[in-house]
């Protein structure tokens, strides 16, 4: 039997999800925030990819390795984002690259109706507070007009900030 080649298109973001969001500068922690959970990112050196710890209380630690892509560099708010999850073991072979680090608390708080996650970042980069907002659709993204508590607006990333 003759083997027959299959041609497949297979693109840059088959596997990826995209990620529309804004992030806000924050002056405080709001009051009404849930649901801490202590996050160590690893950014790895020469690329994309993002090795992550997720400490929950009362529960095992969760490792993935993330790739996160934005299609147009210019746009902070488009990512697609690929997750692997990983055993303890994968994660230990992989923390041996040379990577910069980013540590921080990230909390789950409604924003007007809108789920939003609020970080609070540790070490080199102690007392700034970021908002993330997510989005259905670009257009949603772009019409929306935060509440007054929320800072200015910015396009600094976890890899921008990890040292």
């Amino acid at each position: 039997m003759a083997a027959v080649a299959v041609a497949r298109r297979v693109t840059a973001d088959k596997y990826a999800k995209p990620e529309i969001e804004r992030r806000f500068m924050l002056d405080a922690v709001p009051a009404d925030v849930a649901d801490a959970v202590e996050i160590t990112d690893r950014y790895i050196d020469g690329g994309h990819l993002r090795l992550r710890i997720v400490d929950a209380p009362g529960a095992a630690p969760v490792y993935k390795l993330g790739h996160k892509r934005r299609p147009d560099p210019s746009d902070a708010g488009l990512v697609m984002h690929t997750t692997i999850y990983l055993t303890a073991e994968e994660h230990a072979l992989l923390e041996q690259l040379p990577a910069r680090e980013l540590r921080k608390t990230r909390f789950r708080v409604d924003v007007d109706g809108r789920p939003g996650l609020v970080d609070v970042l540790h070490g080199s980069n102690d007392g700034v507070i970021l908002l993330e907002v997510g989005f259905a659709t670009e257009a949603e993204a772009r019409a929306y007009e935060p509440p007054s508590w929320v800072g200015a607006e910015t396009d600094l990333g976890g890899g921008d900030l990890a040292t």
